[in-house]
């Protein structure tokens, strides 16, 4: 049986303003299991990364978690103080961020952010924590670590630097390590190593990956299961390989429908019309309804449920999710 490291119920993180109230996340429900790769997708200002930084209780203003609770190890976050929580990040939670440029000071040598960040968390001299870095350095694969420690961030490529950044998030040895896009200002190439290097260092380190990206193909390729977001809601849950094979809610499809094939040349992109709405948009009905070709009366009037389809491990939030797989009825929904 599965062991639960992370788990969300019911978050609910608000931005009040004077000109209403954001929901950027409404009500999101996760579980984050030791050893697994968990992927949350979603288009731009689905509030995925609002997600991560209410897991880390690092919300900007005027933003607020109202409501929820996220567990560690069976211990709620919500709850904690900040200096609680300082203890906690890094130690237990470490977070990468997507551009590293804005992540590393480019005026001090990269050894040296790695060694201020392990002193941070941990009561070590000044010469281990040198030592420790380039040993940080040589485990995420960067060659003559010794010289590269003494290098500032300009002096490195764009691999390179995500490189660091991803040793001094697993500078601490935490147990769940959250990707907010870690590849998005990477090349292919690139990409490919970053996300072979996580993956190898994940089994090598026995963490948990919190994976957040806009990009289908990295989580085909990374992630054990995966969650679609769309404004501020969770709208399908499952496997990846099941996500992948038959998609239930109308738009997890039109997100494939919407990004090349590599066997299929001569099939047209198939675009979703419309946006994302504002979190200040008040919705009685299903926030897709608007984009959705499937909507009927009932999509505008009511907001569906996140129901399980078949078993608890697969659930969706649609009121035709049936329709958006084959056309016709192919397995049972129960309330979860």
């Amino acid at each position: 049986m599965k062991e639960t490291l992370l788990e969300i119920e019911g978050l609910k993180t608000h931005f009040i303003t004077k000109k209403g109230t954001g929901r950027v996340v409404d009500g999101i429900d996760l579980t984050v299991y030791k050893g697994e790769t968990l992927g949350i997708v979603g288009e731009s200002g689905c509030g995925k990364s609002m997600t991560s930084l209410s897991i880390l209780q690092l919300v900007p203003e005027p933003g607020k978690i109202v409501a929820g609770s996220i567990k560690l190890n069976g211990d709620d976050l919500v709850t904690k103080t900040e200096k609680q929580m300082q203890a906690i990040r890094g130690n237990h939670i470490s977070m990468i961020f997507q551009e590293p440029m804005t992540s590393l000071n480019p005026v001090i040598t990269v050894g040296e952010q790695i060694a201020e960040t392990i002193r941070a968390h941990q009561p070590i001299s000044r010469k281990e924590a040198r030592i420790k870095s380039i040993e940080m350095l040589r485990l995420v694969g960067i060659p003559s670590p010794e010289e590269r420690a003494k290098q500032e961030p300009y002096q490195l490529s764009g691999g390179m630097r995500q490189r660091v950044v991803i040793a001094m998030a697993l500078a601490c040895n935490p147990e769940l390590l959250i990707a907010d896009e870690p590849t998005t200002a990477l090349d292919v190439t690139i990409q490919s190593q970053i996300i072979k290097l996580m993956k190898d260092l994940q089994k090598e380190l026995n963490m948990a990956v919190l994976f957040i990206t806009h990009d289908l193909g990295v989580v085909a390729e990374s992630c054990d299961r995966v969650a679609v977001m769309y404004a501020g809601e969770i709208v399908e849950k499952s496997t990846t390989e099941e996500l992948f094979r038959k998609p239930k809610h109308p738009y997890t499809k039109g997100l494939l429908d919407s990004i090349p094939k590599i066997n299929e040349v001569q099939e047209e992109l198939t675009p979703m019309k419309g946006s994302i709405p504002s979190p200040f948009t008040e919705h009685s009905g299903c926030k897709f309804a608007d984009r959705c070709p499937l909507a009927t009366d009932i999509c505008f009037e009511q907001h569906p449920s996140l129901v399980a389809y078949e078993n608890d491990s697969y659930q969706v939030r649609c009121f035709h999710y049936n329709e958006s797989t084959s056309g016709k009825d192919v397995g049972h929904a129960k309330q979860s």
